[in-house]
């Protein structure tokens, strides 16, 4: 619509699923998603599991 040439690159995800980790359950919030510059990449916590 406005002519512009946008460049678009397909990504793949990978994804690193661990048992839940005792000292985030224990929490009463999910901690805060970390980003890492150095690897293009971010942790998060994915859910609360009572």
């Amino acid at each position: 619509m406005v002519s512009a040439d946008v460049p678009i690159i397909n990504m793949e995800h990978h994804y690193l699923i661990t048992d839940p980790i005792q000292a985030f359950v224990a929490r009463d919030q999910e901690i805060p998603v970390m980003r890492d510059s150095l690897t293009a990449g971010y942790f998060r916590q994915e859910q609360i599991q009572a």
